[in-house]
């Protein structure tokens, strides 16, 4: 049996195998095709004798490789170029993640695709994504939207209308594009997204387009310029220059204008042109980029007649103001009573040229006192020292600002401010002010440390409140008093007794406690220096005493010559005797 076996085996290992296999044909465009092809004849590798292959007609020699993720391999014999049957992939793509151009400039994308069926069966197609459409005018125009390597076109960057948009308008402007690639051998399909990014690089110019004056008046003609090349960090200020000019259009004489070199020319009306107008060009040449470039805008002038004039600046301003939404906004605030006057937070965005604003009162706030001006934007508050609300409470002071324009609404916004009560802080015992009453002493005593209080001060605001102190001389005591206390900065000092005094002099001083945002605590202390002058040093004499046991108690005899005010006593024990607990005090004489 084991014969048999190794002969069937040497037969396969040798047999030559002609096979017919069936090929999907993959479809082009307008069409479908299969048919059938003979594979030429394959022979087959020897095998060992006793290595069975996998399947009929298939190497038993293993693969030095993996298969192909996508299920082809053109390396491997006997294998089709064409996915394996029941197995499919989306085709893969990659695209650069952004194009940058310049306004007006084409460029082109460079995407890649591939495909398992072969990249001849794929087709492409473009689309804007998000705020980007086909308005070929504001926005980039790929050609043709059917290939992977499209050229773009881009646009003009856009023109400002107001003074605000070309104040605060971008220079850069972002589109998004999606491509899509769907193989139509498998219907599968992938997808990429590419954003194109157009900057303007050339010269703006911004002004009025219309000015209205009387006749005689002098306006001034508020034109400004920009190049965003000038924001590079390879600009050379020294090396660039703009050139304004001015010129009249349609005949337009530029006499009524002075200083035409600058931005912002002076237009006096002529005598008798009322009713009239004049037409100016604006231009700004800059040499920014090295190579002069040009920007112009046009202004009109409007010289009404006098009995119109009011009427015809109105109907100019309502004009320029037209499509205008300004708005107003402030932000509330508090501050500690007693702190510095500041300046109300508010600000306004797309402001009319003519704008005027009002200031007033409301809620519980009776009036706007506090206020520096109730006719412009941002008045400064001044801060009260002591709003003594009962209770201690905060106050709040409410106001409203009205914006008014002409051709608009009024603008109105509300602001809160809110002042808030400053804490005690309390000192000696909880309290503002106290006092650690005097020390008498003699001259040339030496220091005295101050009387002072035990605990610390409290009840400022805040976790880790800092306190300083700073002590100072009250009374009839003169200032440079202060330098006989060493430091005079800090709670407990020391006091410098003075050598000699020409008479018992009182030195009375305060201790101030502050601390941010909280009341000051202050304590009294009073030092009193005497002086030795006609005094007679004080002399003590005691008699000594024999008694006997047992007898009653009796007292010392001591007396005091001499004896000062304030004087005090301490007995002690001496020699053998080891305490003074017969005595019944220790502190008299």
């Amino acid at each position: 049996m084991a014969c048999i076996l190794a002969a069937l085996l040497l037969a396969c290992a040798s047999s030559v195998h002609a096979q017919v296999i069936r090929e999907e044909g993959f479809p082009e465009k307008g069409g479908s095709a299969s048919r059938e092809s003979v594979r030429a004849p394959v022979v087959q590798e020897e095998c060992d004798p006793f290595t069975v292959p996998d399947r009929f007609g298939e190497s038993c020699v293993p693969r030095e490789k993996e298969p192909d993720p996508l299920g082809f391999d053109p390396e491997a014999p006997g294998v089709s170029d064409h996915p394996s049957p029941g197995f499919a992939a989306p085709p893969r793509l990659e695209c650069p993640v952004a194009v940058f151009l310049e306004e007006l400039e084409t460029g082109q994308v460079e995407c890649h695709a591939w495909d398992a069926s072969g990249e001849e069966y794929l087709d492409y197609f473009w689309e804007p994504v998000g705020g980007t459409t086909r308005d070929y005018l504001d926005n980039p125009r790929l050609i043709p939207e059917d290939s992977p390597h499209p050229f773009v076109i881009a646009p003009e960057a856009p023109a400002y209308e107001t003074l605000e948009s070309f104040r605060s308008g971008e220079t850069t402007f972002r589109y998004r594009y999606r491509l899509t690639a769907t193989s139509r051998a498998t219907g599968l399909s992938s997808h990429e997204e590419v954003e194109v990014y157009v900057s303007s690089s050339r010269p703006s110019v911004y002004c009025p387009l219309e000015v209205v004056v009387e006749e005689g008046d002098t306006v001034t003609l508020d034109c400004e310029g920009v190049d965003p090349l000038s924001f590079r960090m390879d600009y050379e200020e020294e090396a660039a220059s703009v050139l304004w000019e001015w010129e009249g259009l349609w005949g337009t004489s530029t006499d009524p204008l002075a200083a035409t070199e600058q931005s912002s020319p002076l237009f006096t009306a002529p005598p008798g042109s009322a009713g009239k107008e004049y037409h100016y060009i604006a231009s700004m040449t800059s040499s920014a980029s090295g190579a002069p470039r040009t920007a112009r805008r046009r202004v009109t002038v409007t010289v009404a007649d006098t009995k119109g004039a009011a009427q015809a600046a109105a109907d100019g301003l309502a004009l320029a103001n037209k499509g205008s939404v300004p708005a107003i906004t402030c932000n509330d605030a508090e501050i500690y009573e007693a702190a510095a006057d500041f300046t109300l937070d508010c600000s306004v965005t797309d402001e009319p040229s003519d704008a005027t604003y009002a200031w007033t009162a409301r809620g519980s706030t009776s009036g706007t006192s506090e206020l520096s001006s109730t006719t412009v934007l941002k008045p400064t508050f001044s801060v009260p020292d002591d709003i003594d609300e009962s209770g201690g409470a905060d106050k709040d002071y409410e106001y409203t600002v009205t914006m008014t324009a002409t051709g608009i609404d009024d603008v109105t916004e509300d602001i809160t401010v809110t002042v808030l009560e400053k804490p005690d802080i309390l000192f000696c015992g909880g309290y503002r002010h106290s006092s650690v009453g005097s020390s008498s002493m003699w001259e040339g005593r030496g220091p005295l440390r101050v009387s002072h209080c035990a605990n610390p001060p409290k009840g400022a605001p805040g976790p880790n409140p800092v306190y300083t102190y700073a002590w100072s001389t009250r009374g009839d005591t003169p200032a440079a008093a202060v330098s006989l206390l060493s430091p005079s900065n800090v709670q407990v000092p020391m006091f410098l007794v003075p050598d000699e005094v020409a008479a018992t002099t009182t030195y009375a001083y305060r201790l101030t406690v502050s601390a941010a945002n909280a009341d000051d605590a202050t304590m009294d202390w009073t030092a009193i220096v005497r002086n030795k002058s006609g005094i007679t040093d004080p002399s003590l004499t005691c008699t000594d005493s024999e008694v006997y046991e047992g007898a009653a108690n009796f007292e010392l005899d001591c007396s005091a010559a001499n004896e000062p005010d304030g004087a005090t006593y301490s007995w002690a024990a001496r020699g053998s005797t080891s305490d003074t607990s017969l005595l019944t005090d220790t502190d008299s004489l």
